[in-house]
């Protein structure tokens, strides 16, 4: 798993591929978030935003019905 270093974040971490991204939150729970059932630029979108280090949760919060919704959660 990659560090998210954004201490303003509620994310500390993350992996991903070419169809799916995990992200592991600071209370320590992890989800997945896997096209399909996600649209496929929603993954990809949060991917760039992963390796940027900046925007990750508030996309995902944003994004709640596309893409929260739909999220398997790993622990």
């Amino acid at each position: 798993m990659k560090p998210y270093n954004n201490p303003k974040s509620g994310i500390d971490g993350y992996d991903y591929n070419d169809t799916w991204i995990q992200v592991h939150y600071k209370n320590g729970g992890s989800y997945e978030y896997r096209s399909p059932p996600i649209e496929l630029h929603h993954i990809k979108t949060m991917q760039q935003l992963a390796d940027s280090q900046d925007d990750l949760g508030t996309y995902i919060n944003t994004h709640r019905d596309a893409v929260y919704s739909k999220a398997r959660k790993l622990s």
